[in-house]
């Protein structure tokens, strides 16, 4: 069975790997959630979160950025609205802090940042945090 068209959208963007802090606000609700960034696109990201989210929900999303440190006018975080495309509980032996995996698209261009992210990517290859 092919790609469906869903699939060859998220797809487009080419993911990095950069798990760094994050928050998440649902519309309506006026306290911000702890989340880990486990991948972004210039279209997308994947969290981990301990709250649930409901598909199509809107959230408020801050993503906390390390600046390069030959960059000290860099951004120290980027903020963003986001629609919840995908929401999945964390496999029982995959639990610890964070118990579900919260897909998202960006309701607006975050292309401004994609060299900065990128850069955090690279960075944190270096380290070995990332295979």
């Amino acid at each position: 069975m092919g790609a469906s068209s869903q699939d060859e959208d998220r797809r487009r963007h080419s993911r990095k790997l950069v798990c760094v802090a994050a928050q998440l606000e649902a519309d309506g609700d006026d306290t911000p959630h702890p989340a880990l960034l486990r991948d972004i696109s210039v279209t997308g990201a994947l969290f981990l979160t301990r709250v649930a989210y409901d598909v199509d929900e809107v959230l408020d999303v801050v993503i906390v950025l390390d600046r390069p440190p030959e960059d000290v006018d860099a951004p120290s975080e980027v903020v963003a609205r986001a629609r919840v495309l995908r929401m999945a509980d964390l496999e029982v032996g995959r639990r610890d802090v964070w118990r579900y995996r919260v897909a998202v698209t960006f309701e607006e261009d975050i292309s401004e940042h994609r060299e900065l992210l990128e850069s955090l990517a690279e960075r944190l290859a270096k380290t070995g945090l990332h295979g």
